[in-house]
């Protein structure tokens, strides 16, 4: 599922849990799309695990919490 979709496993659990916020959503998407994370990624591009990733190695989650 990509975040252009509007159903994110990941981002609507995250959220409604409250363990990130909506601006640490944004900034990983900015880093992803910016070319930050290595590569640029198009939105549509974005999977929940990418997502999920970019949160672990931006320190917001740990990978149990995006699992």
């Amino acid at each position: 599922m990509t975040l252009s979709q509007s159903h994110s496993v990941l981002r609507g659990a995250a959220l409604a849990s409250e363990l990130v916020s909506q601006q640490q959503i944004d900034d990983a998407i900015a880093g992803l799309t910016s070319g930050k994370s290595g590569r640029t990624l198009a939105l549509e591009e974005i999977t929940d695990e990418i997502l999920g990733q970019r949160l672990v190695d931006s320190g917001y989650l740990n990978r149990w919490q995006v699992e």
